[in-house]
């Protein structure tokens, strides 16, 4: 059955405007769930939308938050985002933020207490039309074993950079796993095999199965080549703790990659 992007996006906004969203905030939720299903990304799409109503119903993110935010430098912006819809959120941040470019050229945003964003690139491409560069980074738990290990122990770190290009701008949207949970989690939900290589089990063995078992889901490898990059994301974003790194420099691995003078806790 092949349903329309306009009825899809009516029948969202609906749902969330049932559950005491504004209509902009309920919009703007819907068409970023739309934007990822038209963009082949269904990983962020619809398959969301039903978590995201859930935690309305829960009282675990509030429907008519939009963020409130302290400059504590002149172009650091630090943002509550109050339990509130992730582009709600973020695109409110990057409002306040557009405020004071005119006077200090660039502007950064920590945005915390928010709930899912989804895809990252669509804000990139929002402030690369606006003839801005964005760039956008995010953390989660840990959900991803670095290349070579068997052990979760990063987040998927993905980042966008929006650069501004006539009509079209430059987009680079990517993430430090393999694969997204979004998109196992969607194979799954169709009854689609997992392609081998995207998941692992407890031993480092690839997977192919229709149904991944939970342990299969938490253990996404990291690309060999951006391996550094996540490593790097998790230190800006959330300082991997002591404890991490040691259990990083003495994991068993698949394959060899980190040797243990490559990671201190300092």
């Amino acid at each position: 059955m092949k349903l329309q992007p306009a009825g899809l996006r009516e029948l969202a906004v609906t749902l969330l405007e049932r559950r005491n969203a504004p209509t902009e905030s309920a919009r703007l939720q819907a068409d970023l769930l739309i934007e990822a299903e038209l963009r082949g990304l269904p990983s962020h799409g619809l398959q969301r939308l039903p978590l995201i109503l859930s935690r309305l119903d829960k009282g675990l993110a509030d429907a008519r938050a939009r963020g409130s935010g302290i400059w504590r430098r002149q172009a650091f912006l630090s943002m509550d985002g109050e339990r509130g819809l992730g582009p709600v959120v973020v695109l409110n941040a990057m409002r306040i933020m557009r405020s004071i470019l005119g006077e200090t050229g660039i502007a950064v945003a920590a945005i915390r207490n928010a709930n899912h964003i989804g895809m990252l690139a669509y804000y990139a491409e929002a402030a690369a039309r606006d003839g801005l560069i964005g760039i956008v980074m995010s953390t989660s738990e840990a959900l991803v074993h670095p290349f070579g290990g068997t052990e979760a122990m990063l987040g998927t770190n993905p980042l966008a950079i929006g650069i501004p290009s006539g009509d079209r701008p430059f987009v680079l949207d990517l993430a430090t796993s393999v694969v997204s949970m979004g998109k196992i989690n969607n194979h799954a939900l169709r009854d689609m095999p997992i392609p081998e290589g995207w998941a692992v089990d407890g031993e480092g063995r690839r997977r192919r199965t229709r149904t991944p078992p939970r342990p299969v889901q938490s253990r996404r490898s990291a690309a060999r080549k951006v391996m550094g990059l996540a490593l790097r994301s998790s230190f800006s974003s959330r300082h991997l703790p002591a404890p991490i790194l040691h259990r990083m420099c003495t994991a068993r691995w698949t394959t060899p990659i980190l040797p243990t003078r490559a990671i201190s806790s300092s």
